[in-house]
């Protein structure tokens, strides 16, 4: 199932929308701020009159939302930067789109780069390349989930979102852009775990993979290394895992590579592993849970 805005590489903040009535604070309640930490920039420059009030209006909101709005919110804006940016489209041509996705608002470009993108594919992995450079990190609200991702990463899952599911492993652009994703020194984690369950990669790729897996121990390329090419990196893939794990074991949180890895462990059902194994087993509803899962630990000797 193709993931939404489901970003691994932030810690994003999630209201419940059926709650959202109970959730609201007093001014002398609240310990962080949502949205935007810093004001705006209005770049007016290659602005044209025509659409300068809404290039203004999302500068001055400064954030990028997606037009979903969470449930149950009265006090949720009736003006927000997807909608300035709908009106915005209508009223600018192709041309004018393309010079603000220069524009120094980050906003203001990251919206136009979608839009050309979605006029012109061909250019969606010159704007992802360019984004992947950008540091600064801008405030994103999509319905319920909130916080501050990379710009690179918006643009990345808006034009994955567009691709159906039957076409990921063939749609030319998105080719592109997962190759880029695997090169690049500033992909978030979420991108890379995107880009390596689209497809088996050539030859060509294993270098960087290998760089990924072993050397900067990405949890993703092990699970993608062991799922494909088991048999060719089997000691290799077994030490970085168990490497890996050990960090991670006391950790409370449950995360997918965290027990893809823990049972892709247990296939090697190597009797040094027990222990690490019960201590990640151990108060893991989903590893207790599915069958398969279970016979594995069986096989380690885990019981329980």
């Amino acid at each position: 199932m193709k993931i939404f805005l489901k970003y691994a590489s932030i810690i994003l903040i999630f209201f419940s929308c059926k709650k959202e009535k109970e959730a609201y604070l007093s001014s002398d309640q609240l310990v962080e701020v949502l949205g935007p930490k810093e004001k705006g920039v209005f770049d007016s420059i290659n602005v044209p009159l025509n659409i300068k009030e809404e290039v203004k209006s999302i500068s001055s909101l400064n954030y990028f939302d997606t037009g979903v709005i969470g449930k149950g919110n009265p006090d949720i804006e009736s003006v927000s930067p997807f909608s300035e940016f709908e009106k915005l489209k209508i009223k600018a041509d192709i041309k004018e789109l393309y010079r603000l996705t220069f524009n120094k608002n980050l906003a203001v470009s990251l919206y136009s780069s979608i839009a050309v993108a979605e006029k012109i594919p061909n250019l969606a992995p010159v704007f992802y390349s360019r984004l992947l450079n950008v540091k600064q990190k801008i405030y994103s609200e999509n319905g319920c989930l909130v916080g501050d991702l990379n710009p690179s990463e918006i643009f990345y899952n808006e034009y994955l979102r567009k691709v159906d599911e039957n076409q990921e492993r063939t749609d030319l652009i998105l080719q592109k852009l997962d190759s880029i994703s695997i090169y690049s020194k500033n992909t978030t984690t979420y991108v890379l775990n995107q880009a390596l369950r689209h497809r088996i990669y050539p030859e060509s790729f294993q270098d960087r993979l290998e760089e990924l897996a072993f050397a900067e121990e990405n949890p993703y390329t092990l699970l993608y290394l062991s799922r494909n090419f088991r048999e060719r990196y089997k000691n290799r893939l077994e030490k970085s895992i168990v490497v890996y794990l050990k960090k991670v074991v006391n950790e409370q949180y449950s995360d997918y590579s965290k027990n893809k890895l823990t049972v892709e462990l247990m296939k090697f059902k190597n009797p040094d592993n027990k222990d690490l194994i019960e201590r990640l087993s151990k108060n893991n509803s989903i590893l207790r849970v599915d069958e398969e899962d279970k016979q594995l630990k069986k096989s380690n000797g885990i019981t329980n």
